[in-house]
């Protein structure tokens, strides 16, 4: 079955409307001042939608406070405490030793690193961190990108 075909302006693309629009001014269908005050009352228009647009946000804003509704700040995240128990999001409590936090600290410094080294030097890296552990591969690293 054949596709109807949608008259509708929006499935033309932006540069076969420019050229129709060029057309009908040259076969005196339309002037060029016609199309400027089309093309005028577009911002306009977008001006006053705006425009209502904040007056709703600002009349929804004050009806929340005013019922009380208004949505509650999420919490911030408080920073990791190293050596003492923590709640999680699920409010399990842990604890995170200082040796787990040294760890974490080093791996993340040997994965920022590791990235800035071209694809085929990192085996050589990673042979490092399987051999001799993590924190050695880090300072062949620093020394390898020239990094304190």
């Amino acid at each position: 079955m054949p596709r109807k075909r949608n008259t509708n302006s929006g499935e033309v693309p932006p540069a076969d409307l420019a050229y129709a629009v060029m057309r009908l001014i040259a076969m005196g269908k339309t002037t060029t001042q016609q199309v400027r005050q089309l093309a005028g009352e577009r911002s306009e228009r977008i001006a006053q939608l705006e425009a209502e647009l904040a007056a709703l946000r600002r009349s929804a804003a004050g009806a929340a406070a005013a019922t009380g509704r208004a949505k509650a700040a999420k919490p911030r995240k408080q920073p990791v405490a190293v050596g003492k128990t923590i709640t999680r999001a699920d409010g399990r409590p842990f604890t995170r030793s200082a040796k787990v936090a040294r760890a974490r600290k080093v791996q993340g410094q040997y994965m920022g690193y590791l990235r800035g080294v071209e694809e085929r030097q990192r085996e050589r890296f990673k042979a490092i961190a399987h051999e001799n552990g993590v924190p050695a591969a880090v300072v062949a690293l620093k020394a390898h990108l020239g990094k304190k």
